[in-house]
C-alpha cells in the first residue's frame, strides 16, 4: 500500500511516532483502507485508539474521573469504550 501523506504525518509536531505507528498499520492491515485521510475520518477504532491514549494518560496521572468522562464521551462518538486503566500491547 502506498502511503501517500505519511511523511507530512511524521514530520508534524503534533503527531507522536505511536500515532504514525498506528496509522501505517491499519493502512497495511486492512486492505480496504486507501489513504490515509479516509483512515483518519473514517475509522472509529483509530479514534476509539487516541481517545484511550488520552484517558489511560489521565488514568496513569491520577486524573480518574476526567478519564472515565472521556471514555463516555470516547464511547458516545464511537460505539468503543475501552477502559482507561487497560493497558493495549503493542
Amino acid at each position: 500500500m502506498e502511503c501517500h501523506y505519511a511523511s507530512v504525518f511524521i514530520r508534524h509536531p503534533l503527531c507522536s511516532a505511536a500515532f504514525v505507528k498506528t496509522l501505517l498499520t491499519i493502512l497495511h492491515a486492512d486492505s480496504a483502507a486507501r489513504i490515509e485521510w479516509e483512515v483518519l475520518t473514517c475509522y472509529t477504532g483509530l479514534h476509539a485508539i487516541i481517545l484511550h491514549r488520552w484517558t489511560h494518560s489521565c488514568w496513569q496521572n491520577g486524573f480518574k474521573l476526567p478519564g472515565l468522562f472521556i471514555l463516555r464521551i470516547a464511547r458516545i462518538l464511537t460505539g468503543i469504550g475501552i477502559h482507561p486503566g487497560t493497558t493495549i500491547c503493542r
